[in-house]
């Protein structure tokens, strides 16, 4: 296909996708997909291998296995990342979720009901997820991506634990619980300011342990684009990045609004002048909001760019993405 003129590959610069994975969605395996991405100028990915610290993929030395992707994508040089979504349940297995609820570990709503959410101030359920990333390290993955590093909103969570873990905290019991932490009680900031910390102390606890155990491990995550959204679900990622928990962030900026896009990075940037250098803003070329094609794809490049952000990453992996948005945009290198 002839190369869109907005969009051509730059030195150095970080083309990642997000590949919903566990397979390779290719019929030669890793070693099919790898080489595929790599004469599309793609050198990253994100493969998402782990749900609530369960594995995603079967330990089968089959040609799908996590060891031959991150073998193919050494031999491409396509930069290999375990995507882990944390503290959300989507996705795993009936039995195992209800076990989970059986045990007191699910985050709790204001009515007292279940959410299908591991309770992020319950310290056996962090170790769970910090655990599934150590063994994802040791299949030599060059990084770890967080994605749902956050309450699902002001949803949760409500939880005995969560009324502890906030009562300590604030060095205070709460005399009406919850009504006094929901939006328009007395202590509704305290126990937003609250939730942020529990999530940044998660990030911290998690950033730490990849780096005892790989020191030179690259670690991200996926973000609300705004701070205020992102705050609302406990998500204070200026903070992550001024106190240095992640090498990079990627905002989740999909829309097929070329306005919206550059107001949403603007946004971003506002929010972190200084550290422009770590946000890789995501296009949706397949995402719920938006389904970019290869021109729009092409703006949002070129906006990433004229604001000097070190590259980007694309929302999702797919067919169209693969045969049809990479070669239009940089078949022709």
């Amino acid at each position: 296909a002839a190369r869109l003129a907005a969009a051509p590959p730059t030195t150095g610069e970080i083309r990642a996708v997000w590949h919903t994975g566990p397979g390779s969605r290719h019929p030669r395996g890793w070693n099919g997909l790898m080489p595929l991405l790599a004469s599309n100028a793609v050198n990253t990915a994100f493969v998402h291998w782990q749900s609530a610290g369960q594995d995603r993929f079967t330990r089968n030395p089959t040609a799908d296995s996590p060891q031959s992707a991150v073998d193919a994508g050494r031999r491409h040089g396509v930069s290999i990342h375990a995507w882990v979504t944390c503290f959300t349940l989507d996705g795993l297995p009936a039995d195992l979720t209800a076990r989970l609820a059986r045990e007191g570990r699910l985050m709790r709503a204001a009515d007292g009901s279940d959410l299908p959410w591991l309770c992020p101030s319950l310290p056996q359920n962090r170790e769970l997820l910090i655990s599934g990333m150590r063994s994802l390290l040791k299949l030599g993955v060059d990084g770890i991506h967080l994605d749902y590093a956050r309450y699902p909103g002001r949803r949760g969570c409500y939880e005995p634990a969560t009324r502890g873990a906030f009562e300590d905290h604030s060095a205070s019991p709460v005399s009406d619980w919850p009504a006094d932490v929901l939006d328009g009680g007395p202590r509704a900031a305290a126990f937003d300011a609250f939730r942020k910390q529990v999530i940044t102390d998660f990030v911290r606890q998690a950033r730490d342990a990849v780096r005892a155990q790989k020191p030179d491990a690259i670690f991200t995550a996926a973000v609300f684009p705004t701070p205020a959204a992102a705050a609302a679900c406990g998500q204070a990622w200026p903070e992550w990045l001024s106190q240095g928990l992640v090498d990079a962030l990627c905002p989740m900026t999909y829309t097929e609004d070329p306005r919206i896009f550059a107001a949403l990075l603007d946004e971003c940037l506002s929010a972190v002048p200084a550290d422009k250098a770590r946000l890789l803003p995501g296009i949706g070329v397949s995402a719920d909001e938006s389904q970019a094609d290869a021109s729009g794809a092409s703006g949002q490049i070129s906006a990433a760019r004229r604001r000097g952000l070190p590259g980007f990453a694309f929302f999702a992996l797919d067919d169209a993405l693969l045969y049809q948005t990479l070669p239009a945009l940089f078949g022709d290198r």
